[in-house]
């Protein structure tokens, strides 16, 4: 699944429990986030992410969104990615430069 190309969001579930890492995509030099126990709308999942352009993301302790180009049931945002939410005290999070490897390009389930 390529994020570029992934239709407009319309009638995704609006949340959902269920909704996991169902695809991956391969990148090269890019900026990416592994996290653990991260958080979308309900959904707890673990992965490396792409993260969106010209998005400067330092980690802090304690709770924060980083924007992400992933997929929700197979659509995207219209204005941007969707943004995941990292809690440090729950899980963990660590920003990757020049990542290259497999990145989680959609959720659900």
């Amino acid at each position: 699944m390529d994020y570029s190309t992934a239709p407009i969001w319309d009638d995704c579930p609006h949340t959902s429990k269920m909704a996991k890492p169902k695809a991956t995509h391969q990148v090269h030099n890019a900026d990416v986030i592994e996290v653990n126990n991260a958080k979308y709308r309900s959904a707890v999942f673990s992965g490396v992410f792409l993260l969106s352009p010209n998005i400067e993301l330092k980690i802090i302790e304690g709770k924060q969104r980083a924007e992400v180009e992933c997929c929700w049931f197979g659509h995207k945002l219209k204005t941007r990615g969707i943004r995941i939410l990292i809690d440090t005290h729950q899980g963990s999070a660590t920003v990757k430069r020049n990542f290259s490897g497999l990145v989680v390009c959609n959720l659900e389930k």
